[in-house]
């Protein structure tokens, strides 16, 4: 009885209403894009009749952009404030939402469209990272974080079903302009927020200093391992051909992640993070060598479900010592950092799908995301 006590009271930061202001202006975003992010690669592939090829290069390329929109959003957060950045990245991305759904009707280079998404999403990251690790509490982060993940779950759960439905019922005009009214709604929260703006000048050249191997493996493997989900949907809907039952797996992961999330945060603040990184990191990588082995439908929702209980268990405590990196060394160099490891691992990724197929690629996640246990 006195744990299960000690638990709950844990979780009395929701008091701090700063932290919950953030968490709603993550919900709403998330939620927007959790109706459309699933289904945008198979979209392309089976909606516009673009090849795995160009599908890979897209993906591709708007990570590689995301690094130009992350040295906006630095320079937008220094001179206009972190809300305006949060709030002008809304245009940009619904932008990108509009060229997608025009690709029907219109010839609009892939090339554009991935220039458009990839500044746009920074300038919302960005902001949310910086304002976490300022407005949580470092003696209780692993349960914030865990709250975070389960609030925005929560939410998560819905929305890919719920695409996958709109998607297949009324086709992908009305899922677009679904997500874009949402994400419009995502900047209320920021209005009881005060616009700060970042005092200290940023410089490019002072990125890798003071950084480690271990630290850039571990970033590299989480980008890996993130990404490699966009590519095992694709793999799944050649099996199946649902958006219905893509966006239902999705959802029944993100059910088993927020139920686990919780727990695993209170868990992480008072046992060794080391440890419940390794136990996670194993199970996940375990998951990833038998998919392509096991592809039944029964194989596919098991691998994939136990999947999103074991990304919960490593990446809590994983993005704990991140955010603790990021108040005790220079945090929006420590930030930059971390994008560069992750737009390197969906690059190899997606580079491994095109040259060696899809199978091949699954596979090496299995392998990549064990270096996601040497990072300190």
């Amino acid at each position: 009885m006195q744990a299960f006590q000690r638990f709950f009271l844990h979780f009395n930061f929701v008091k701090n209403i700063k932290l919950i202001e953030v968490y709603l202006n993550l919900i709403l975003t998330s939620f927007s894009f959790s109706l459309v992010g699933l289904f945008i690669p198979i979209y392309l592939l089976k909606e516009i009749g673009k090849s795995f090829d160009a599908v890979m290069l897209f993906l591709i390329l708007y990570g590689l952009f995301t690094l130009l929109g992350f040295y906006i959003a630095l320079n937008l957060s220094k001179y206009a404030g972190l809300n305006v950045t949060v709030m002008l990245s809304v245009p940009i991305r619904l932008a990108f939402l509009l060229m997608l759904n025009a690709l029907k009707n219109y010839n609009i280079s892939l090339i554009l469209i991935a220039f458009i998404g990839g500044i746009g999403a920074p300038m919302f990251w960005l902001p949310f990272h910086k304002r976490f690790s300022q407005f949580s509490d470092h003696g209780k982060r692993g349960a914030e974080l865990g709250l975070m993940y389960a609030a925005n779950g929560f939410f998560a759960i819905i929305a890919p079903l719920f695409g996958g439905v709109v998607a297949q019922t009324f086709g992908f005009k009305w899922l677009y302009a679904l997500a874009g009214i949402i994400l419009g709604l995502s900047v209320v929260p920021l209005l009881f927020i005060k616009n700060e703006k970042l005092e200290k000048q940023i410089y490019i050249k002072d990125i890798l200093k003071g950084r480690t191997y271990r630290e850039l493996l571990g970033y590299f493997a989480e980008g890996y391992r993130i990404n490699a989900y966009v590519l095992w949907m694709i793999f799944v809907f050649f099996i199946i051909s649902s958006y219905v039952t893509i966006g239902g797996l999705s959802s029944v992961v993100v059910l088993f992640n927020t139920l686990f999330n919780m727990v695993v945060g209170y868990f992480s603040d008072v046992w060794d993070k080391k440890k419940i990184l390794r136990i996670g990191a194993l199970t996940d990588a375990i998951t990833w060598i038998l998919r392509v082995i096991f592809t039944s439908i029964y194989s596919i929702f098991a691998l994939t479900s136990i999947s999103g209980m074991a990304i919960s268990v490593w990446h809590t405590p994983f993005m704990m010592k991140y955010y603790d990196k990021i108040v005790k060394k220079d945090g929006l160099l420590q930030l930059l950092f971390r994008e560069i490891g992750l737009v390197l691992g969906k690059t190899l990724l997606f580079l491994l799908a095109m040259i060696f197929g899809m199978e091949f690629a699954l596979v090496s996640v299995g392998f990549v995301l064990l270096f996601t246990m040497i990072y300190e």
